[in-house]
Order: C-alpha cells, then sequence, then structure tokens
C-alpha cells in the first residue's frame, strides 16, 4: 500500500457518529495551484473495502494519496441510478448514504477473505464541495489511466444477461447456431441498460 500523503491522516479503524461532510474535512484534498502544480501532483482519495468476512454491512477504510507515488487501486466505472440514497456504507466510522445501485456494486466487489482497493467517485469525491468536485471532475483522465484496471459495474445479473455474457466470447461461426431472436433478446437485456447511456463511459474505458 502507499504510504499516505505526508501530515494527511493514514488508514485507521474508528467509528464514532458525525456528519459525513467531517469526513472530507479529515481528509482533504488540496486542488493544484496553477499548471506547474498540476503537473506535478494529484491528490486523490482511496477507499479500502474490507472483506466480506467482517459482516453483513459494507465496512471502508479512506485514505489520501498521489497518483504521483502510483498506488495500487481499481477504478469503478458505473451509473448513479437513482439519485435517491436509500442504503449506508460505514468509511472510517461514519455513516455515508450512498445509492442502491452503488451499494449492490460494492457487495458484488468485495473479496470473501481480503481487503481491496478502489476508487470510486461518489465517495472519493466530496459532492457537496464544488471547488473539489470540479478539480477531480478534470483530474479523471489520469485517474482512470492511472488504474491497474477499471470494473464496469453493468448492473445485477439475469438469466439473458449472463447468457449474452456467454455469447459474446463465442466465435463467429458457433454464433451463427443460434437462433436471431433468443440472441436479440439476450443481448438486448445487456446492452439496453443504464450504464451504456452516460456518456462518461466512453472516457473511462477508454482510459
Amino acid at each position: 500500500m502507499v504510504p499516505p500523503l505526508e501530515g494527511v491522516p493514514g488508514p485507521r479503524e474508528i467509528t464514532h457518529p458525525g456528519h459525513p461532510l467531517a469526513l472530507y474535512s479529515e481528509l482533504p484534498i488540496y486542488p493544484p495551484n496553477g499548471i506547474k502544480a498540476a503537473a506535478q501532483r494529484t491528490t486523490i482519495r482511496l477507499i479500502e473495502l474490507k472483506p466480506a468476512f467482517m459482516g453483513d454491512s459494507i465496512l471502508c477504510n479512506m485514505y489520501s494519496v498521489s497518483l504521483q507515488d502510483n498506488p495500487q487501486f481499481t477504478a469503478l466505472s458505473y451509473t448513479w441510478g437513482e439519485s435517491k440514497k436509500t442504503h449506508i456504507i460505514h468509511v472510517r466510522g461514519f455513516e455515508i448514504p450512498v445509492t442502491s445501485n452503488l451499494c449492490q456494486a460494492l457487495v458484488r466487489l468485495r473479496k470473501p477473505d481480503r481487503s481491496i482497493t478502489l476508487w470510486v467517485d461518489a465517495l472519493c469525491i466530496n459532492q457537496d464541495h464544488l471547488e473539489e468536485r470540479n478539480d477531480q471532475v478534470k483530474q479523471m483522465p489520469k485517474i482512470y489511466s492511472a488504474a491497474q484496471e477499471v470494473v464496469a459495474w453493468l448492473g445485477e445479473s439475469t438469466k439473458e444477461s449472463d447468457a449474452a455474457m456467454r455469447l459474446v466470447t463465442l466465435p463467429p461461426k458457433i454464433l451463427e447456431r443460434y437462433s436471431q431472436s433468443i440472441t436479440q433478446r439476450e443481448m438486448n437485456d445487456l446492452l439496453c441498460r443504464a450504464y451504456w447511456t452516460r456518456v462518461w463511459v466512453i472516457q473511462e474505458l477508454a482510459c
């Protein structure tokens, strides 16, 4: 794990009540001042998603790092879905509300017996801080390019989407043996999802 920036609190386990904004004040991101500074350091937050054996609740740590220190992480590409935040996860002891789609993604990404380090925009950016949010959006090409992998969360699977995922791996000659009406239905289930309506998908996956 890359050490945190000097003067910024590192990973720690705490449990206390408080407003979620206090979480971000503990882990400030300093927007670069000027072109020279922007070229030198890009600071981001990362979350450490705890393993499933620790309980049903989604538990995370969070810390700040510089991309110039080459941190090891996975970036999540997804759609926020409904704007209403109906689920609670725990980050550094704070209760953080998230959307249903993001909660489902974290449940599926969680490893059974080890932690995984993620960059997730809804969590790693203080969405209520306009200056920070605007700066981090500009840094997204760097963030997705620096990630060891980008995971595209399309949503919960269905029988049709599982079949579609198998179909896209088949050689064309074998695929021709399948009924067009069947393959069309299954592919529609996969390709007509809200994820593909996001313009940001192009940047996130291309980077």
